[in-house]
């Protein structure tokens, strides 16, 4: 897991100072494995709160890549704030007769700020098809597209309304009234 995040350090550290580049494919597949290992990390701190199976952390150590269960976005995080995350685990989707618990979570969000730069990190074996956010400006790196971005350019995302926006799955689910 330690190459993966030396191999992100190029693309992680303008972003953090918020630089300005052009973040490309190569970029994007960089940067995006070292967030779900950050995101892994943070679930580590919950406990009993995983929604992440052991396939899929697996499947990020044997092929460098998160699968197409996670969705990341990243903006500039506008505040001064040096280091910040939210880490939220639920269970959106059951039938009538299931169990529920911590230990069925199916779906995460992490939030992260870390310095100029906001990522927001989403997991989730029962919504793949989950395309965003209504109303919010974010700038989708995985999965992984072919555009280039001007850095620059990232939208920009308040601490307050990075909260507000970690906490939209939780208050929703898959009601679709994001």
């Amino acid at each position: 897991m330690s190459i993966l995040e030396r191999a992100s350090l190029p693309v992680v550290r303008p972003l953090i100072l918020g630089e300005s580049f052009f973040l490309d494919t190569k970029g994007m597949n960089l940067l995006a494995p070292m967030l779900a290992l950050v995101s892994l990390r943070v679930e580590l701190t919950a406990k009993t709160m995983r929604a992440v199976p052991q396939g899929e952390i697996k499947y990020l150590m044997e092929t460098g890549r998160p699968s197409a269960n996670w969705r990341i976005w990243i903006a500039r995080h506008s505040g001064p704030m040096d280091y910040a995350y939210h880490y939220t685990a639920m269970q959106i989707e059951s039938e009538p007769t299931a169990k529920f618990g911590p230990e069925l979570c199916n779906t995460q969000v992490t939030t992260l700020f870390v310095g100029q730069f906001y990522a927001h990190i989403l997991f989730s074996t029962v919504w793949p098809d989950f395309q965003g956010y209504e109303g919010v400006s974010l700038t989708q790196i995985w999965p992984a597209h072919d555009l280039h971005i001007r850095t620059e350019f990232l939208p920009i995302m308040s601490e307050q309304d990075g909260v507000l926006l970690h906490e939209a799955i939780s208050r929703a689910g898959k009601s679709g009234k994001l």
